[in-house]
C-alpha cells in the first residue's frame, strides 16, 4: 500500500493532524518528524512555546509526551530541568521523506 492509503493507519488525519499516537515504532518515529518539521530552528523555546507549535499538529491533549518523545527520539534537545528546548538539526531518512511529503501534501 502507499503512503496515502495508510495514513489514517499511521495516525494522521487528511489535513496532517495526528489524532492517536502510533505504537509502532517506525510509524512514531515519523509521526514525530511530522511534528519536527513545523518547530523553529535555530532557537530557545520554553515549554509553552514547544506546546503551541505542536498542538497545532495533534487532536489528543498530551502535549507533554509528544514532547518527551520529540526528545528522545533526538528531535528536540531540552536542558536537564526542561525549561529551554531547541530543535535539533537532522536529516530524515528516505522512507520519512517519502512519508512527510504526503502528510505534508508534496509529491
Amino acid at each position: 500500500a502507499s503512503y496515502g492509503d495508510t495514513l489514517a493507519d499511521r495516525g494522521a488525519t487528511a489535513v496532517s493532524r495526528m489524532i492517536r499516537f502510533p505504537a509502532q515504532l517506525g510509524v512514531r518515529l515519523q509521526t514525530l518528524w511530522a511534528l519536527w518539521i513545523h518547530l523553529p530552528a535555530k532557537r530557545d523555546m520554553s515549554e509553552a512555546e514547544v506546546n503551541s507549535y505542536i498542538a497545532k499538529y495533534h487532536t489528543f491533549a498530551d502535549n507533554a509526551t509528544l514532547r518527551r518523545e520529540l526528545v528522545n527520539a533526538k528531535l528536540l534537545w531540552r536542558t536537564q530541568d526542561g525549561r529551554i528546548y531547541r530543535k535539533v538539526t537532522r536529516e530524515p531518512d528516505a522512507d520519512t521523506v517519502r512519508f512527510l511529503k504526503v502528510v505534508l501534501g508534496g509529491d
